[in-house]
């Protein structure tokens, strides 16, 4: 993917060197969290994470000894398979209160969930059983990509030390390498705020979690998404130290966060469309928003039926997937990401959007139809003043202005 590239010359801000400007855009950048085996997204997804799922390790053996109960993930995987969705994500953290070396410590799930289990210096066999069981339960295949521990800064998931969390790490690894190869396995995901942005993917870096780990991974939400810029460039900076920026890098979880951090409902469907156009510019070739169906941290939706924020999930992915390109800059707070298609010949495209309010913009020449994230459009001419502001609006050119731009069929999912 390269190293991030800014140039801030004339008050003109570039991100590139991630964008392969020949290469397409995949469904799987579009990915989601759903949290119910029932009502599947009314959205085109290319694949799932199963997190805030109660599919853990915690809930599937809250009894320990070997009794799974596998009842609800094979809910989940079914349902995806039954919605054409096969690319899988998989986390099964966290510990069983009754194998746990601190069984009654306040954790997110259960009591000691968030401490390794207390084998863990002498083979880990508990956990190393249970992945052992969940590969041969499921099948080899059937989840994609198993990920390391979920946000081990955040106390609610993790309060043991590093050395019990690389432990954990390896013994995941070790267990896919050997019983399914075919999968990959993600760095533990860090929760990053702020100036922590780039921290905990140091620590783990450091600490060698690199050599057993296949995807780079993090996760964020922001109410401000611009914002997401020079987090992800420290991001990048932090696995280039450790020889790491060459892998995928994936945005595991995310969106703007919940509804009392972020109170502004109005702006939800902006912050979907460019949190999405922004990132894949900035090398990010998977993001997994959380949660189409969860009240309080960026509800896309509810049954059937979506909301503002879902319909601008939908749209944006119609603008992006198959598409090529997507590089953004930005210049007084203009921010615009340009794409092409192979069919039409000659389409191209340039999302634009303004943070600081609504200004006057003048439409490129070539382009002559604007669609919003609530999918009307408008003619328009090169030359012609229109106004635009946090939401972004596509501009497309002649040769795509007899019908929205409708993601291909029959790609196959690879990883990126």
């Amino acid at each position: 993917m390269g190293k991030l590239i800014g140039v801030l010359l004339l008050n003109l801000t570039l991100f590139c060197c991630f964008v392969d400007a020949q290469s397409q855009i995949p469904i799987t950048y579009f990915g989601l969290h759903h949290q119910s085996t029932t009502n599947w997204p009314p959205l085109q997804v290319g694949d799932v994470r199963l997190f805030g799922t109660a599919t853990g390790w915690a809930q599937i053996e809250p009894n320990c000894g070997g009794n799974y109960s596998w009842t609800r993930l094979d809910a989940f995987i079914a349902q995806a398979h039954a919605n054409g969705v096969t690319d899988i994500l998989y986390s099964p953290s966290m510990t069983p209160t009754c194998y746990s070396s601190n069984p009654i410590a306040a954790c997110n799930v259960a009591p000691g969930a968030c401490y390794a289990p207390s084998d863990a210096d002498s083979g880990n066999e508990h956990y190393q059983a249970f992945l052992i069981a969940l590969i041969a339960h499921v099948g080899p295949g059937v989840i994609k990509v198993y990920e390391g521990w979920n946000e081990p800064q955040n106390s609610n998931f993790w309060k043991d030390n590093v050395a019990h969390l690389k432990i954990m790490q390896t013994t995941l690894y070790n267990v896919v390498q050997a019983h399914d190869p075919g999968a990959l396995v993600g760095m533990p995901a860090g929760y990053l705020v702020g100036s922590n942005s780039c921290c905990i993917i140091q620590n783990l870096v450091s600490n060698g979690f690199g050599a057993i780990s296949d995807i780079n991974t993090f996760h964020g939400y922001y109410c401000n998404p611009e914002g997401i810029v020079g987090n992800i460039s420290a991001i990048h900076s932090a696995y280039a130290a450790g020889g790491l920026d060459s892998r995928p890098l994936w945005k595991t979880e995310g969106g703007w966060g919940t509804t009392t951090g972020c109170t502004d409902s109005t702006n939800y469907p902006a912050d979907v469309a460019r949190q999405y156009l922004l990132q894949w510019g900035l090398g990010v070739s998977r993001f997994y928003w959380y949660a189409y169906d969860n009240t309080v941290w960026g509800t896309l939706g509810s049954g059937q039926t979506l909301n503002g924020a879902g319909i601008a999930y939908r749209v944006v992915s119609n603008w992006m997937v198959g598409a090529s390109g997507g590089q953004c800059s930005s210049a007084s707070n203009i921010w615009t990401c340009d794409f092409t298609r192979t069919s039409p010949s000659g389409y191209q495209a340039k999302a634009v959007w303004y943070t600081a309010g609504t200004i006057s913009f003048t439409v490129p020449a070539g382009f002559t139809t604007e669609r919003d994230l609530s999918q009307k459009t408008v003619a328009v001419s090169g030359g012609q003043s229109i106004q635009i502001d946090g939401f972004p609006v596509l501009l497309e050119s002649a040769q795509s202005s007899t019908q929205s731009p409708q993601p291909p069929t029959g790609l196959a999912a690879t990883v990126h």
